[in-house]
């Protein structure tokens, strides 16, 4: 085996180990992701805040990396190599992120809340509808179920398995593995709730899109009279 001519020597030169960041950021804003979070949000009252997506979005980076909470941003806003190759100057710190989602709470009504975050689910949708069609998807099986997160929460239910979670019911296209609609909940929320629902509005979204839900696939929990007629009337397989 031939050895490697090189040299090992030190260098100053700043690195980052999230370079790949420098190609989501542009990816984000070709897909429309921050226009539509600075049209569709919110905006803050005074003249000198920043738009929605200058909040939003590094919460978005962090958890593609990896990040599990706000203060994970935090890697990312000291990197200044990033921000240099990102051409984003000023990554807000976990501390202003929470500031902003804890205040816009604070500031809204249920009602309000909500609607921001059907909002989000639309963009969401947006985003899962252009993916197929770039992809020629044009038939797809919807795939639910719910899953439980773990958590330390004092006012968090505990699931049927006995810890205390929180829980999302999801629908996933099968042949692609995005997951299109999700819906969280409290830990204690039975598996069997919702799934007629979410498969309504899924079906509804992708037929006015042009795109035909073929199959239906479920656990036990969607072993329901309700959910198997709905699919015998549409014309839905159910796996």
């Amino acid at each position: 085996m031939s050895k490697l001519n090189y040299k090992l020597e030190r260098s100053n030169d700043k690195i980052t180990p999230f370079g790949g960041i420098s190609l989501l950021i542009p990816l984000l804003d070709k897909m429309g992701i921050r226009d539509f979070l600075d049209k569709e949000l919110d905006h803050p009252g005074s003249n000198r805040g920043k738009p929605p997506s200058s909040k939003i979005i590094p919460v978005i980076l962090s958890m593609i990396c990896g990040g599990r909470s706000f203060s994970d941003i935090d890697k990312l806003s000291f990197d200044k190599v990033l921000s240099y190759i990102s051409g984003i100057e000023d990554i807000p710190d976990s501390s202003s992120i929470s500031r902003y989602f804890s205040k816009t709470e604070s500031m809204l009504d249920e009602v309000a809340v909500n609607k921001t975050i059907s909002k989000l689910g639309s963009l969401n949708y947006k985003i899962v509808k252009d993916a197929l069609k770039r992809e020629n998807l044009f038939s797809v099986t919807l795939d639910q179920d719910a899953t439980y997160a773990k958590v330390y929460k004092r006012d968090a239910k505990y699931c049927y398995k006995k810890f205390k979670a929180y829980s999302s019911m999801t629908c996933f296209i099968g042949e692609s593995g995005y997951c299109i609609d999700e819906e969280f909940r409290e830990g204690n929320v039975s598996a069997q709730v919702g799934i007629l629902e979410q498969l309504q509005r899924v079906h509804k979204y992708l037929e006015s899109c042009g795109i035909e839900v073929s199959n239906v696939r479920n656990d036990s929990a969607g072993y329901q009279s309700k959910v198997l007629n709905y699919c015998f009337d549409n014309d839905l397989t159910f796996l």
